[in-house]
């Protein structure tokens, strides 16, 4: 009941504005930011619609960099966005 709950948490214009802010804008490490990148995404926002369980699948998925994810997500008070896929 919570989980389900939690998952339709409303996003504040706050957090839009992170989700769609370039990630080399958002104070992460720059390996971060390269491997991001490098990834294919841009944004938070393109990380999080692919959901924890692809961003695994990725060839270029290590957990240092999701370890930064999570922390970076978790500071903003998004995490949630991980789950919903």
């Amino acid at each position: 009941m919570y989980h389900a709950t939690f998952l339709k948490m409303k996003i504040s214009e706050e957090q839009q504005e992170i989700l769609s802010m370039p990630v080399c804008q958002l104070g992460a490490s720059s390996g971060f930011v390269k491997k991001t990148q490098a990834m294919g995404f841009e944004t938070l926002r393109q990380v999080t619609a692919k959901g924890w369980g692809a961003l695994q699948q990725h060839e270029q998925f290590d957990y240092l960099w999701f370890n930064e994810l999570v922390r970076l997500l978790e500071d903003c008070r998004l995490l949630h966005m991980l789950e919903k896929h």
